[in-house]
């Protein structure tokens, strides 16, 4: 079979329905992409014309962030050696390429290092801090992307200044602008989800409101007041993601979601950019509290209990969450 016959024969048969194999396929070629070069300008979309953008930008974010977390402990062990080699004036694009990890971290690792060989006075730090604790490597270098100009008083700190903003322009995918653009897209889709519900007519309370009203860590995006049938099923909650399912990435919020479902009852995730649909069948992914979608289906209705008791919440009707219990008896 030649290349091209291969590649037809993974082709989804419809945008969201990607199976295990094509994203598996994706995700092997992605690493062969140079990380230099934007994803919009390689020939990586000529040759998967079929599949959008954002699918596949998702999916490359996946990839890349599995390989930072697997290998960020080897690259942080040779982080004076990293300083060093900028000193002496090898540009942080020729050592990311030697290094084969994203620029912005190596970058990073060298501001580590400069702040572990500087007094605590240079970052206006008290005598007896330990530079070299990790709450202060943090919080040192927040404020160093914050505030660059701090480096200028700092031995060598030019250097490292202008290595960090040579890969904030080379390194997309561990820039700070693509955390940016994860919020944003994230901030969408949390509107999109509230929007649709607000047309359905349902009641629910977002993740702001609910970290004021309960005391816990774990919330979802939207409870809802009032619960909504997604594909036969009762939903109290749902979370918002802005990505593309794939298993690793719903792995990892697998645990996140079954404690909404222990703390709720059941509910739903949306992955606005689709899933790989061995979530669906992988028998450890599969929860039957947990409705797995790319969009709130059309079919969808609300649910509506015998509130006994409600109190005025902007504007919508809610019962206060100690008394929230839903009897499925009593829903139509």
């Amino acid at each position: 079979m030649s290349d091209m016959q291969s590649k037809s024969a993974l082709v989804p048969l419809q945008a969201f329905e990607i199976d295990h194999q094509f994203v598996s396929y994706l995700e092997q070629s992605l690493c062969q992409v140079d990380p230099f070069t934007p994803l919009l300008q390689s020939d990586f979309f000529s040759e998967y014309p079929y599949v959008s953008w954002r699918i596949i930008r998702s999916i490359q974010g996946g990839v890349m962030t599995n390989e930072v977390i697997k290998n960020t402990w080897r690259h942080r062990k040779k982080r004076h050696l990293y300083l060093k080699n900028l000193v002496h004036n090898t540009s942080i694009l020729d050592l990311s390429r030697g290094a084969n990890f994203p620029a912005c971290r190596i970058a990073t690792f060298a501001l580590e290092s400069l702040i572990m060989s500087t007094t605590p006075e240079a970052f206006g730090m008290k005598a007896s801090s330990d530079m070299a604790s990790r709450a202060v490597l943090k919080s040192l270098t927040m404020k160093v992307r914050r505030s660059p100009g701090v480096l200028d008083d700092v031995a060598d700190g030019s250097v490292v200044r202008k290595a960090l903003e040579q890969a904030e322009e080379v390194d997309f995918n561990c820039s700070h602008r693509s955390t940016q653009a994860g919020r944003y897209h994230g901030l969408i889709g949390e509107y999109r989800l509230q929007q649709t519900l607000t047309n359905m007519g349902a009641h629910f309370a977002t993740e702001n409101e609910l970290s004021r009203m309960r005391d816990t860590y774990r919330t979802p995006d939207v409870l809802l007041l009032t619960p909504i049938v997604i594909r036969g099923a009762t939903i109290h909650w749902i979370d918002s993601k802005a990505m593309f399912g794939t298993v690793s990435k719903h792995l990892s919020n697998f645990e996140q979601l079954q404690s909404y479902c222990n703390l709720f009852g059941p509910g739903a995730v949306v992955y606005w950019c689709g899933f790989d649909q061995a979530i669906l069948t992988d028998s450890k992914l599969v929860d039957d509290r947990i409705v797995v979608v790319d969009q709130i289906p059309q079919s969808s209705h609300i649910c509506v209990p015998r509130l006994r008791r409600g109190v005025s919440f902007h504007g919508r009707v809610m019962v206060p969450l100690d008394e929230f219990k839903i009897n499925r008896a009593d829903c139509l």
